[in-house]
């Protein structure tokens, strides 16, 4: 249940939380299968489901902003 929503989160954030481009959208879509794998695999070794989605949720954040600021920087 916590894969599915967790998944829903990623698609839905992807599409809302930057109004940009297609671009964008597609970068953060990746950024999104990122985070998912990492919680895939993390639980599937064992990891607690918490700790697993806090770690999910930090590569996803760390990725959404490297594609925003790669954006800006020449």
């Amino acid at each position: 249940m916590k894969k599915i929503i967790l998944s829903l989160v990623f698609v839905f954030a992807s599409f809302t939380l930057i109004n940009a481009g297609n671009e964008s959208v597609q970068e953060l879509a990746i950024c999104g299968e990122m985070a998912q794998d990492f919680y895939d695999n993390a639980t599937s070794q064992g990891v607690d489901y918490e700790e697993a989605n806090n770690g999910a949720e930090a590569i996803y954040q760390a990725c959404k902003w490297l594609t925003y600021l790669s954006e800006y920087l020449p």
